[in-house]
């Protein structure tokens, strides 16, 4: 009875496949190779109803363009930047191929990503070199995340879940890279964090010429802006502060407390709202058990 039963199980699969009608490669035909080294180009053969048949058998050739190599079993060498037109086919049918030769040397990720809990997606900004030094712009690349109770991938976008630290890493052709994402907890008043708090945000709004200050206790802290502050500048008073070459914070120490001041600088006509978050991390060591951290609206400019 189990026999039949396979039998007819198998039947029923040849019965709804039919004969290799068309072969696709890539996105729309088109595939961008960012590797230097060597790669196979991936195969479907479907048939009329848009089902999956085994791809053995596809070969490959080339056609046209400055393509290096192409084997006929699909393994492409791009050892120079350029185009080319590359055939596959299985029996009668077959299926042209736009190859675009994209090999880069160097990929570098121009900044972590930093958050507020429930904002919206951002793209990992990617930097991608060719072979001469000059910048890529075509890549396919493979993005994974390491926490996505903390974030989530679609693409090369992420998405904030819930406030945590984790970390992102992208692979484009032979080339690897990673980054750090951030996701704050949304606060009112800048406080140092809660141990289980990675970092807090306080979303700002200033008129021309309007500041806001918190007290912090003595410690050791990451100031900063979120990348999308608008008009919102920040200074640090009473503590010992290096700026972090890579984006908008300040590594602070404070062995008496320190004074964080948002602002924005007074303009003589119209000028827009300014709005932004100030972030607080809190370093390992840092004394924040006696917080003082009460804003006040436009105590006067900067001093």
């Amino acid at each position: 009875m189990r026999t039949s039963l396979v039998i007819v199980a198998l039947l029923i699969v040849a019965a709804c496949t039919g004969a290799p009608a068309r072969i696709v490669v890539g996105t729309s035909d088109s595939v961008v190779v960012n590797n230097r080294r060597a790669v196979q180009l991936a195969a479907r053969v479907l048939d009329a109803r848009g089902h999956a048949l085994p791809d053995t058998g596809v070969r490959f050739e080339w056609l046209s363009g400055t393509l290096a190599t192409v084997s006929p079993e699909g393994v492409v060498m791009c050892n120079r930047a350029g185009d080319a037109v590359v055939r596959a086919s299985l029996g009668a049918v077959f299926t042209d191929v736009h190859l675009l030769c994209r090999p880069i040397r160097t990929l570098r990720a121009l900044s972590e990503l930093r958050f507020v809990a429930g904002d919206s997606t951002q793209p990992i900004l990617l930097e991608a070199l060719g072979l001469d030094g000059t910048p890529v712009s075509q890549i396919a690349g493979v993005a994974t995340i390491q926490d996505d109770r903390v974030a989530t991938l679609t693409g090369l976008r992420v998405t904030p879940r819930a406030p945590g630290k984790t970390y992102v890493t992208v692979h484009v052709g032979d080339r690897g890279v990673g980054t750090g994402v951030m996701v704050y907890a949304r606060a009112a008043t800048l406080a140092p964090p809660r141990p289980e708090q990675p970092g807090v945000a306080v979303p700002v709004t200033l008129q021309s010429g309007e500041t806001r200050r918190w007290r912090l206790p003595r410690g050791r802290y990451i100031v900063g802006l979120l990348p999308d502050s608008t008009g919102v500048h920040f200074t640090v008073l009473g503590a010992g502060c290096v700026r972090l070459p890579w984006d908008r914070r300040m590594m602070c120490e404070a062995d008496d407390g320190m004074t964080v001041i948002a602002y924005a600088p007074w303009s003589p006509g119209a000028a827009p709202e300014a709005t932004g978050a100030i972030t607080l991390e809190t370093l390992v060591g840092g004394d924040t058990r006696h917080a003082s951290a009460t804003p006040t609206s436009n105590p006067g400019p900067p001093r």
